[in-house]
């Protein structure tokens, strides 16, 4: 999720696909691939499931037996218009949050398993 951050190695073919020449900056290339003509976000960075994601806390015991687990929401950004954050992750809003929840509780339906959100300590728990 770091692509526009400049730190990949793009092959020429890369630039073709996209109608670029070899003389086209990798700044150029995110652009064309992430933004339409109209400057609406498109792909996987115009797609808001791609922004939504989680991370897990764990606790163990000295037994080495999982005591608590922590549903944690981020946020990846995918459409910021710094390009050089989208991608990292931050807490999301409340808002942002409860829609992440809510996807996660769509594709946990088939594990016949849901989540709650605590919006005071911003997780959620199963």
């Amino acid at each position: 999720m770091e692509f526009e951050a400049g730190n990949s190695i793009i092959p020429p073919e890369m630039y073709q696909a996209y109608g670029l020449d070899g003389h086209s900056k990798p700044s150029q290339l995110h652009h064309q691939r992430a933004v339409d003509e109209k400057g609406n976000f498109k792909g996987f960075s115009g797609d808001k499931k791609f922004s939504q994601n989680i991370i897990l806390e764990l606790e163990i015991n000295d037994d080495r037996r999982l005591t608590t687990l922590n549903v944690i929401p981020l946020d990846l950004g995918m459409t910021r218009d710094n390009a050089l954050k989208r991608g990292l992750p931050i807490i999301p809003s409340e808002n942002e949050a409860t829609l992440v929840m809510n996807r996660l509780n769509e594709i946990s339906k088939r594990f016949n398993t849901s989540f709650e959100y605590d919006k005071k300590r911003n997780i959620f728990s199963i």
